[in-house]
C-alpha cells in the first residue's frame, strides 16, 4: 500500500528521528506485515500509543515491539555521527543552547566593591573622588574630572589651557604662560614689565605705569603732563618753563630738567633740584660748607636729603672731594648718584 499504509498503522505517533528523514524506505506489504525504517523493524503489532513522542533505536533489528521505545532516552547520543546541537533545560524551564553558550560567568563587575575586576585600574572600595582611586575605578590622572587632593589644584576634565583650570591641573594665574580667555589680554610667562606684555597680563600701553622698552621714554601711570612725563609717555621737564634744553637731573630716576643755554652751573644746579622737589622748593643749604650746594629748602644734609653741587668740594672736608655737577645723597658727605651736567 506504500507510505499511506504506514501512516495508517502509526496514526497519531510522532517519530523523533529527523536525522533519518532523507533515508526512510517505505516497504509496507499487503496486510501491513511490517515497516522497515533504516535498520529498525516494526512488527505488525507495533500499534503505538499517541500519547508520547517515539524514539526508535536504529541499532535494534530484532523486530520486537520493545525495540520501539516510547519516551525513552535518545540512543542517538551514543553515536557521534548522529549527534547535533543539544539543549539543556535548567530548573526554571529556560533552555540554553550548548553550541552558543560558554562557561557560567561570575557576578556582574561592580566598581567600588573593593575587588579589582577586569576593566578596572583600581578599586579601593570607597566612593572618594579625591584619592588616588576615584569612583571611576581608574587611577587618578590630571584631566579625569576629579580633583586629586594634595596633588591637583583643580581638574575640569579637559586639557583647555585657556580656561580657569589649565591642562596641568593648576589654577590659571597671570604669568603662567597661558592666556585665559575673558580675563587676560596676554600672558608671556615672564615677569618682565618692560616688554609687550607686562606683569599685569594686559597689553602694554602708555599710562600703565610700566616703561615699554624701545617704545616709551617714560610712564608714570598718569595721563597728565607737566610732571616730567607727558601724556604721550615722552620725557618732559620736571621743572616746566625752565628753558628750551633738557638734561637728566642726576638723581638716577631718569627725570629731566629744563634749562637755557646761557645758564650758569649754579643756576642749572637749582633747576635740576627743582625738577625733583618742585619749582621754588630748592635753596642753597646753610651750614657745613654753606653756599656750595643746592637742596630742598629748610632741610639739612642728613639722611634722606639730596644735594646738587655747582662747585668743587672744599679741601679739608669729608671725602670724597666732589666736583661741579655731582649730585650727592645724603647731602653731607654722601654717595654720588649722578651728575646734572651730563
Amino acid at each position: 500500500m506504500g507510505c499511506a499504509m504506514m501512516g495508517a498503522k502509526f496514526r497519531g505517533v510522532v517519530l523523533v528521528v529527523p536525522w533519518l528523514a532523507a533515508s526512510v524506505a517505505c516497504a509496507v506489504g499487503e496486510g501491513g506485515s511490517g515497516a522497515t525504517i533504516g535498520s529498525a523493524s516494526l512488527g505488525s503489532g507495533a500499534e503505538a500509543s499517541a500519547t508520547a513522542p517515539t524514539t526508535m533505536d536504529p541499532g535494534d533489528s530484532s523486530g520486537d515491539p520493545s525495540a520501539t521505545s516510547i519516551g525513552s532516552e535518545d540512543s542517538a547520543a551514543t553515536d557521534p555521527s548522529m549527534t547535533g546541537p543539544t539543549s539543556v533545560s535548567d530548573s526554571s524551564g529556560e533552555t540554553t543552547d550548548s553550541a552558543t553558550t560558554g562557561t557560567a560567568s561570575g557576578p556582574p563587575v561592580t566598581c567600588g566593591d573593593g575587588v579589582v575586576d577586569p576593566g578596572e585600574g583600581c578599586d579601593d572600595g570607597d566612593d572618594d573622588d579625591g584619592d588616588e582611586c576615584p569612583s571611576s575605578c581608574q587611577a587618578a590622572v590630571c584631566g579625569d574630572g576629579f580633583v586629586y587632593a594634595g596633588v591637583e589644584q583643580c581638574d575640569d576634565g579637559n586639557v583647555d589651557n585657556a580656561d580657569a583650570c589649565v591642562g596641568s591641573c593648576v589654577a590659571a594665574v597671570c604669568g603662567d604662560g597661558f592666556v585665559r580667555i575673558g580675563t587676560e589680554q596676554c600672558d608671556d610667562g615672564n615677569g618682565d614689565n618692560s616688554d609687550a606684555c607686562p606683569g599685569s597680563c594686559s597689553n602694554a600701553s602708555c599710562g600703565d605705569g610700566f616703561v615699554y622698552a624701545g617704545v616709551e621714554q617714560c610712564d608714570d601711570g598718569g595721563a597728565a603732563g607737566g610732571d616730567g612725563c607727558s601724556a604721550l609717555c615722552t620725557n618732559e621737564c620736571g621743572n616746566p618753563g625752565g628753558g628750551a634744553l633738557t638734561a637728566e637731573n642726576g638723581v638716577g630716576t631718569g627725570t629731566l630738567y629744563c634749562y637755557d643755554a646761557g645758564d650758569s652751573t649754579e643756576t642749572r644746579a637749582q633747576k635740576a633740584c627743582e625738577s625733583h622737589f618742585g619749582v621754588g622748593a630748592c635753596c642753597l643749604i646753610p651750614g657745613g660748607y654753606s653756599g656750595l650746594q643746592y637742596g630742598q629748602c629748610n632741610a639739612d644734609g642728613y639722611a634722606g636729603t639730596i644735594h646738587w653741587h655747582p662747585d668743587f668740594h672744599p679741601d679739608g672736608h669729608c671725602e670724597p672731594f666732589y666736583v661741579p655737577g655731582d649730585v650727592v645723597s645724603p647731602g653731607w658727605c654722601g654717595v654720588v648718584t649722578g651728575s646734572f651736567l651730563d
